[in-house]
């Protein structure tokens, strides 16, 4: 709540599984053997972000923020549709000068 972002360089909003590699080399850290969701996903071809089943996202309120500038997309929202996401709300959320592009490309 109450939340300024300028020119943020990665997802100004992230409500979705970690992006994560635990336990991974360095040579594998692009993997999903770690977690779900790549570290390198989305900008990497072949990556994968999966949304686990049963994780829930319940009762999120975002209020009064205002990100300027977004490098990229300005955020992911991503669950499994066996446990979608219930009342997630965006209130007075607003985005200035967005990334062209799905993610800033």
């Amino acid at each position: 709540e109450n939340i300024v972002m300028d020119a943020p360089e990665q997802f100004a909003v992230w409500i979705g599984p970690a992006q994560q590699c635990d336990g991974c080399e360095l040579s594998d850290i692009c993997s999903t053997d770690g977690g779900p969701c790549s570290l390198c996903w989305p900008t990497v071809p072949g990556t994968h972000c999966n949304a686990p089943a049963n994780a829930f996202f319940t009762n999120i309120t975002l209020r009064n923020i205002t990100i300027n500038n977004p490098k990229k997309s300005a955020g992911v929202i991503l669950a499994n549709s066996s446990s979608p996401m219930v009342n997630v709300v965006f209130e007075d959320v607003v985005v200035n000068n967005p990334a062209s592009g799905a993610f800033g490309d």
